[in-house]
């Protein structure tokens, strides 16, 4: 009945956590929403894209228990190459090149191949192995960015992901993720797919 606190409550959701990823139909990210009804209503779930989701931390947290899953399998050693993900101020969500030279138990050490410290020897910081990735590799000679795919980008030596938006021949234009902000650049070493992605689609949630 009209103004039962009881039926409004049962049509208030809210979300509950996200529990998938894929490429929408017609391009794009969309992420699969378990909604949570306030009441008695029972969970449910629909395909969002990626500008429907406010909260950033909410894709972030589920994005890097994405990709420690992904990577978890990856063995790490002493002297291997790897990339680092970076959560500093300006640089989240992108990852930087490094070897790792010191294991422990529970961190690695590793050695930043292009950042350096005020006496001019390479960078070393201890992480933790949720923030490692071997480092990918090149993309195929042959390989060639589809619009709305989402590809890594090297950009102040960091790689970050970007949407293609739309490609002309030896160049896409391209919307980073974590930035909004558009820039055309050069298929060449600079680019590459962003594998984590595609393995993660699979999965479908």
């Amino acid at each position: 009945p009209a103004g039962d606190p009881a039926a409004a409550a049962d049509q208030l959701v809210q979300v509950e956590q996200i529990v998938g990823i894929r490429y929408g139909a017609t391009g794009g990210v969309e992420y699969r929403i378990r909604w949570r009804a306030v009441g008695r209503g029972k969970p449910e779930h629909t395909w969002e894209p990626e500008e429907n989701i406010m909260d950033d931390d909410l894709i972030d947290d589920f994005e890097a228990a994405q990709q420690h899953e992904i990577y978890a399998e990856q063995k790490m050693s002493t002297g291997v190459a790897v990339e680092v993900r970076n959560i500093d101020e300006g640089f989240q969500n992108s990852w930087a090149a490094a070897k790792v030279v010191r294991v422990s138990r529970k961190s690695f050490t590793v050695e930043y191949t292009d950042f350096e410290e005020d006496d001019g020897s390479l960078m070393q910081e201890v992480v933790g192995r949720e923030r490692l990735r071997l480092a990918p590799p090149k993309a195929a000679a042959e390989w060639k960015p589809k619009v709305d795919e989402v590809i890594e980008v090297l950009e102040s030596d960091c790689w970050w992901e970007a949407r293609v938006l739309s490609s002309g021949g030896e160049t896409v234009d391209v919307k980073y993720r974590v930035s909004d902000e558009v820039q055309t650049v050069d298929i060449s070493d600079k680019t590459r797919p962003c594998n984590w992605l595609k393995v993660a689609s699979a999965k479908r949630g």
